[in-house]
Order: structure tokens, then C-alpha cells, then sequence
């Protein structure tokens, strides 16, 4: 998969990212298991890995820290978050405070066994959590040679107030079939030459047909989540429903192609516990798809 640089960093990222979190970052999921989709994913080209200290409650960093110990560090990104604290079970809080960033950075370093993280983010911050003290704060981690680039993760008004800051690296953000609002942010960041990551890519495949079909504990927790996050896009998924009928293409091989296809995002993230649908979506970024599809879901 062909390498390209993310905005005005010194890093090459290949189109699709990984994500370390949910299933596959839990302590339950099996280690064997994720070690086949960390490296697959690798060996078929993707460089770029994306986990938070609170994903998985906590877990996400361990696994991937223990999944990367035998790969070249040089060839890989290595991208976390800060911000967002695990409590307790479902309980988690919101803290960009030097003193827990600052504990969060060393955690995460630890846990990933890493020297230094190339690109750190800020997790879901609101604009009243983008205080000069936390730039700071960011800046002292570069400095101290910790992390590489900053950057952060957020959507809507957030995201129109941290473009016109001029301070971050990266921004990630939504963007889908069912969300396709951020157009002219993903092009206005990219007009700044900062670099474009897209979070749920695929919209949770709730343009699917077999969304309510359950073969396993990974499809319950999906639907559960689903149903808990994100039940109004789940009647609007059905708008996009015809995309499950195109000839040699899977709905979410659309759905997927359509954010990679925008000329001004960096890299997709994607996120899977199965090496067959990690397959399927590597092969998308190589195929050519029909542009009055493309234009049709562009509405």
C-alpha cells in the first residue's frame, strides 16, 4: 500500500489506519487473534496504528504495545490519545490537565513500550478544554522529545475553532456516507496542510442489511453499541441501503471507498476483529468504482 505524507509532518501514512480499541483491544478477545490482524494488516501494508488511553478500558495500548514488540519500530506510526480517563467499568471522566496529561503521556509510553508516540491527540475535547495551558503543556512533550506531532480528535463547532488556531498537526474527525457535513472542513484543513484522519468510516455499517443478524459475541456488542451511540443514524442508515445491492461490491466496501475517494482526507481508520473483512477492506483501496455511484451517495 502506497505511503504518503500526513499534512505538513515528517510522517508517510498508508490510506487506511488501524484501530486498536473496542473487541480487539479488550483483555476477553483473544491475544493469538489479534496478533493475526495486527500483522496481516502490517504485512500487507498498513503502517499506520490509532489507540487512546481509555479505549478498551485501558486495554487497547497494553495489546497493541505487546502485538508491536517484534516489528520494526521505524516502520510504523504509532498514534494515541489523551484526555479521556478510564475510571471504572463504564465510568470515565474528562481531564486535560497538565498533571493528567502528563500521566497519561507516561502510561501510555509504558504501556505501548514505546520511547517516544509520533503523534499524539487530544480525545473529544470541548473548545473550553483548548486553553493556552494545554498547548503548553503539548508543546513541552515535544520538546522533551516524548511525542512527535499533536494532534486531536472532534467534530462540528470544535473542529471549526481548532482550524482556525493553527496549532495542530492533525485533525480527526467523522465522515461517512451518513455524515457527510464535514465536507468543506476536511478541505479547509487540508488547504492548511494539516493532516485529514477519518474516524467511523464505514458509518457502523448501519446502511446494512444483516445489522440485526447475530453470529456471534462480536455482532452483540456491535448492535449494543449501535443502538446505545448511534440510533438515529440507524433509521437514516436505511436511505443508503441500495448500496448492498451493487454487483461484486459489499456495502461497506462502498461506504469505505467513498470517504478514501476524497482527495483531501490522509487516511481512514478502520477497525476489525476478522483478518477476512480486514482483507476485503485493504482490497478497496485499489479498486476503481463507478463515479456516478460516488456522485448518487454525494446526493
Amino acid at each position: 500500500m502506497e505511503l504518503k505524507q500526513l499534512g505538513s509532518t515528517d510522517l508517510k501514512i498508508s490510506k487506511l489506519g488501524l484501530g486498536i480499541g473496542g473487541i480487539l483491544g479488550m483483555k476477553a478477545f483473544n491475544e493469538d487473534q489479534a496478533s493475526k490482524v495486527l500483522h496481516e494488516a502490517y504485512n500487507k501494508g498498513i503502517n499506520f496504528f490509532d489507540t487512546g488511553s481509555a479505549y478498551s478500558f485501558g486495554n487497547a495500548e497494553v495489546r497493541l504495545g505487546n502485538l508491536i514488540k517484534d516489528v520494526n519500530r521505524d516502520k510504523l506510526v504509532i498514534a494515541t490519545k489523551g484526555g479521556t480517563v478510564h475510571v471504572k467499568g463504564n465510568t470515565y471522566k474528562k481531564d486535560y490537565s497538565r498533571k493528567q496529561l502528563t500521566e497519561s503521556l507516561e502510561t501510555s509510553l509504558r504501556k505501548l513500550n514505546l520511547d517516544y508516540i509520533d503523534l499524539f491527540q487530544l480525545h473529544s475535547p470541548q473548545v473550553k478544554h483548548l486553553t493556552d495551558d494545554v498547548f503548553e503543556t503539548l508543546e513541552l512533550f515535544k520538546s522533551q522529545g516524548k511525542i512527535r506531532n499533536i494532534g486531536v480528535s472532534c467534530d462540528g463547532k470544535v473542529l471549526d475553532h481548532v482550524l482556525n488556531l493553527d496549532f495542530f498537526d492533525t485533525v480527526m474527525l467523522t465522515y461517512n456516507i451518513l455524515e457527510q457535513e464535514a465536507d468543506n472542513q476536511i478541505e479547509k484543513a487540508a488547504q492548511k496542510n494539516i493532516g485529514v484522519l477519518i474516524k467511523s468510516p464505514m458509518a457502523h455499517g448501519l446502511y446494512s442489511n444483516d445489522i440485526f443478524k447475530l453470529r456471534g459475541l462480536s455482532d452483540v456488542w456491535y448492535l449494543l453499541r449501535v443502538l446505545k451511540n448511534y440510533r438515529p443514524q440507524l433509521f437514516k442508515g436505511y436511505k443508503y441501503r441500495y448500496i448492498n445491492s451493487y454487483p461484486d461490491w459489499k456495502g461497506a466496501e462502498i461506504a469505505l471507498k467513498f470517504v478514501i475517494e476524497n482527495q483531501f482526507v490522509n487516511a481512514a481508520m478502520i477497525g476489525t476483529t476478522k483478518t477476512h473483512h480486514l482483507n476485503s477492506n485493504i482490497n478497496v483501496v485499489q479498486r476503481e468504482i463507478n463515479q456516478e455511484l460516488l456522485n448518487k451517495i454525494r446526493g
